[in-house]
């Protein structure tokens, strides 16, 4: 249980008889051998899985508020290639803004067991800064509340991530499109 977020890349690849200048050949092998169950002729796209994260509500609300108009219902949206740099943009200034933050230690909820929780000292980053860049948020299973080690690696293997997905894609290209999904 928790929440798990899903970036995926979709490649159109139809081969239309008007158009014989432009012609893609799929090929699909399993084991090195050809897959006769799957028509070439018939495959119009291929998906690739982009980018997972697990728990990062911060890069999710960035979704849901800037991709998914405020809805957050585990719906699958269009991204496009302006708002994935956008994204890459907020992620670094995120990452800038902890490269000075001191940090501090707080107490978190750590083991429930036998009716009562046990807290243990975590090291987190204080920054306020952070509510106006790219703030987290909390849900169903959203993971930890706090700007600690595993937000910032967040926004690490999400600039990593995007830049990547985005090396060689150009952002006019009609035959590309990028989906998120989420699910709790």
């Amino acid at each position: 249980m928790g929440l798990d977020m899903y970036l995926s890349k979709k490649t159109y690849v139809k081969n239309w008889d008007h158009n014989p200048n432009v012609k893609h050949k799929v090929t699909v092998k399993l084991n090195n051998k050809i897959r006769k169950d799957i028509k070439a002729e018939r495959i119009c796209g291929i998906t690739e899985d982009v980018m997972y994260w697990r728990k990062a509500n911060h890069i999710h609300r960035w979704f849901v508020e800037n991709v998914q108009e405020g809805t957050d219902n585990c719906g699958s949206y269009h991204v496009s290639v302006k708002e994935l740099r956008e994204l890459k943009e907020t992620c670094e200034q995120a990452l800038d803004a902890l490269s000075s933050a001191p940090k501090k230690t707080v107490k978190v909820k750590s083991v429930y067991k036998d009716g009562e929780w046990s807290y243990s000292d975590e090291e987190v980053y204080d920054c306020e800064e952070l509510e106006d860049i790219l703030p987290i948020t909390s849900g169903f299973f959203f993971g930890s509340t706090n700007y600690d080690e595993r937000y910032k690696q967040n926004l690490e293997d999400t600039i990593e991530g995007l830049e990547k997905a985005l090396s060689d894609v150009e952002e006019d290209d009609y035959n590309v499109s990028f989906e998120y999904s989420s699910s709790w």
